[in-house]
């Protein structure tokens, strides 16, 4: 993913368009002024359609609404960019930085707790209704977005990498045949995906026994495709076997995932039966971390693979995890850099949770302590968008 950009304000011919179209429409009320709390919400695509319009609205009657959305984007760049303990620390300061930290620490830390329950909530819905969810403000969906988002983030840099490195990360079958969960294991298959000029996904594959002879046992019977990495699946599409063939089709996954077009491995696709649907490995995770330049830019270079597991917590409001990079000699190119781990709070906003000088690190698992003073006891890190990214120290 491209990295972040402050977001901006509408600017004065933007307003002054809006107004003039907002003046001819029939209000039966008069619009009040943004809160604090919705313009944050705002600028982190947190509301939904009708709240967006209302937001706006304000905006456009509101001089001093316009001005107290110009201090909130700033003092948002300021703490998504600040450890998410420093976040805390200013949630405690009676400036226009600190009334900021303390609604950004609560939306948060309410979405983070709640990513739990996304993949049950996309599983059942499927990709077009997470969609309208979104569109109505339902923060459960649009954190299930962005861990999908975040999916194809690390597609995307696993597609690049060379098969040495991409071993260590392997989500799905890793060449060959592969079964259909939920299927009898004598039925194998081999899809062949790729992402089309408009973005469209297209898998196809017969179902076949060891002897490579057509099976049509599963057919009318409804399998889903999902994308893997590193455990992580994410279904995309479903399909009725025909005889023994199944073809897929999903619009606009590349443009959301931002996958070039031409094939996807086998290794990222996984077929499931009927209310087979792959569940998460949440005891640990691979990130492919990028290399950025001194201006936060992407090098190019090879990405570093780096393995989190989880551990019991043992103290209040700190999250440890085991950090461990899957290539050892990786960690040794980037001794003057640093390690930043992020949480994916929505599709394009990204907060930072903490960094690490990677010459402090080792090529042995290390525990790293990941301050969360509203950590509750059911809360699980590995279960929310994560990134990982490697800079220069400054």
């Amino acid at each position: 993913m491209p990295d972040e950009e402050a977001p901006s304000s509408p600017s004065q011919e933007e307003l002054d368009y809006l107004g003039a179209w907002l003046q001819a429409q029939p209000f039966e009320v008069e619009p009040a002024a943004p809160t604090m709390a919705m313009l944050v919400a705002y600028q982190n695509g947190m509301l939904g359609t009708e709240d967006i319009r209302n937001v706006q609205r304000g905006l456009v009657r509101s001089r001093e609404a316009r001005g107290l959305l110009r201090e909130t984007r700033d003092a948002l760049v300021l703490l998504r960019a600040l450890p998410w303990h420093e976040v805390a620390k200013r949630a405690s300061d009676e400036d226009t930085v600190g009334r900021v930290a303390r609604i950004w620490v609560e939306m948060v830390s309410r979405r983070a707790h709640n990513a739990t329950n996304v993949r049950r909530l996309w599983n059942a819905s499927g990709p077009s209704a997470i969609r309208r969810l979104m569109a109505e403000g339902v923060e459960e969906a649009q954190t299930a977005w962005a861990s999908f988002v975040a999916l194809g983030d690390q597609l995307r840099t696993g597609l690049r990498m060379s098969g040495q490195m991409v071993s260590a990360v392997r989500g799905g079958s890793t060449g060959g045949f592969s079964t259909i969960i939920g299927a009898p294991d004598y039925i194998i298959v081999q899809p062949k995906t790729e992402i089309d000029s408009n973005g469209t996904l297209h898998s196809s594959t017969q179902l076949m026994d060891e002897q490579g002879r057509p099976v049509t046992s599963l057919d009318g019977q409804t399998v889903h495709l999902s994308l893997i990495f590193s455990g992580s699946a994410w279904s995309v599409a479903s399909a009725a076997v025909a005889g023994s063939q199944l073809k897929f089709e999903a619009a606009d996954v590349g443009d959301v995932l931002a996958l070039a077009t031409g094939p996807i491995s086998q290794e990222y696709v996984r077929l499931s039966l009927g209310d087979g649907v792959l569940e998460a490995d949440v005891n640990s995770r691979v990130l492919l971390a990028e290399v950025l330049d001194r201006r936060s830019q992407p090098t190019g270079q090879v990405a570093v693979a780096i393995e989190l597991a989880e551990l019991p917590q043992t103290e209040q409001g700190v999250l440890p995890v085991l950090l461990e990079f899957k290539v050892e000699y990786q960690r040794l190119a980037y001794l003057t850099h640093e390690l930043l781990l992020e949480f994916g709070v929505t599709a394009d906003r990204w907060q930072l949770l903490d960094r690490w000088p990677i010459s402090e690190l080792s090529d042995e698992p290390r525990t790293v302590l990941i301050a969360w003073p509203d950590a509750r006891e059911a809360f699980s890190l590995l279960t929310v968008p994560l990134r990982a990214r490697i800079r220069p120290l400054s």
